[in-house]
């Protein structure tokens, strides 16, 4: 977990059972709906250290701040990751900035990834 001084929050998760990201995602989605109402939800599609990526932007209001996550999921032949940031108010753009680096940034060992 990296946490900031704000309320900005990201995680990786690395799921060694490989399973597809698509319901990987849509689980953290579920989750959100679950917590949260009136979610506006936009998709993502990109690769992440060079393996295809799945995911999503969320969009909600909780103690009267417009709130954002975004989450993303790849697989490698050794695992899956997930991807998760989270903020609020005034932080969601460098929160948004920042996990935008982390992806464009992540690389995997290719001994490690099977490519």
């Amino acid at each position: 977990d990296l946490t900031g001084p704000a309320t900005a929050t990201c995680s990786v998760v690395l799921l060694h059972d490989c399973p597809d990201p698509g319901p990987v995602v849509e689980a953290v989605v579920d989750a959100f709906q679950d917590e949260y109402d009136g979610i506006d939800r936009y998709p993502i599609d990109r690769a992440i250290a060079r393996q295809p990526a799945v995911g999503c932007d969320l969009d909600f209001f909780y103690l009267d701040l417009c709130n954002s996550a975004s989450v993303r999921a790849f697989r490698t032949s050794r695992f899956t990751a997930l991807l998760m940031c989270q903020a609020g108010g005034r932080d969601v753009p460098a929160a948004k900035e920042a996990f935008e680096q982390i992806c464009e940034t992540i690389d995997c060992d290719i001994s490690l990834s099977g490519t």
